[in-house]
């Protein structure tokens, strides 16, 4: 079954964009956090029946460029929308490398969107700096999840992105997306203290604090 056979706009959907929105929405659109995703890269052996399956519908199984313009063309009428993107950071069991080929592929020949690179803290300086000029990825999206301590909540910052994969995105000028862990994120004082000392050391790094920086 088509996906967008299953996504329609209701009548409170429309009188929310025609009155509210589509005054207000620009006609040119940049996305700056979109993940996208293959159902096959996630590799936990029991997926079928764990968590992940109850928002991955079988409709679903593959949110790429295509998908998600068609999502756009619907929610936004005559937007043209670019994004930066990155894969969905599968908890535990993820197929890296399958995610990042995916999201590269997606990305060809679209020159005004972007790519970041789905890292995790035990790949090497020279596996990333390969990777990001093969694919021509801007940037890092490392995640909570994989937090070397095992502790997806209450990790530090260079836990799930050390400092080695910082001083890549340094020597490249790479951005690093960060979604920041611990119980209160910016307001965290173990975090302002890595923020403010990495940023010194590394001000060639372009840091995006996601989602108002949990604020």
């Amino acid at each position: 079954e088509d996906a967008m056979a299953i996504v329609e706009l209701n009548d409170l959907d429309r009188r929310i964009w025609d009155e509210e929105l589509e005054r207000f929405v620009p006609e040119r659109i940049f996305d700056v956090h979109t993940h996208i995703y293959r159902w096959e890269c996630y590799t936990a052996p029991d997926k079928e029946s764990g968590g992940y399956r109850a928002f991955v519908k079988p409709e679903f199984e593959v949110a790429g460029w295509d998908a998600l313009d068609e999502v756009d063309r619907l929610l936004m009428p005559g937007r043209k929308v670019e994004r930066l993107s990155f894969p969905f950071p599968f908890a535990t069991h993820c197929d890296f490398e399958g995610s990042n080929a995916f999201l590269a592929r997606e990305l060809n020949g679209r020159s005004d969107s972007a790519g970041l690179m789905l890292v995790h803290p035990e790949m090497s300086a020279d596996e990333i700096r390969d990777a990001v000029r093969r694919y021509g990825f801007v940037g890092l999206k490392p995640y909570r999840f994989y937090a070397s301590n095992g502790d997806p909540v209450d990790c530090s910052l260079t836990e799930f992105l050390p400092e080695h994969q910082i001083e890549v995105a340094h020597e490249l000028g790479l951005i690093l997306m960060m979604h920041l862990a611990r119980q209160d994120a910016i307001g965290d004082p173990v975090n302002l203290d890595d923020l403010e000392r990495l940023t010194r050391q590394y001000p060639n790094a372009k840091w995006i604090l996601a989602h108002c920086a949990r604020s």
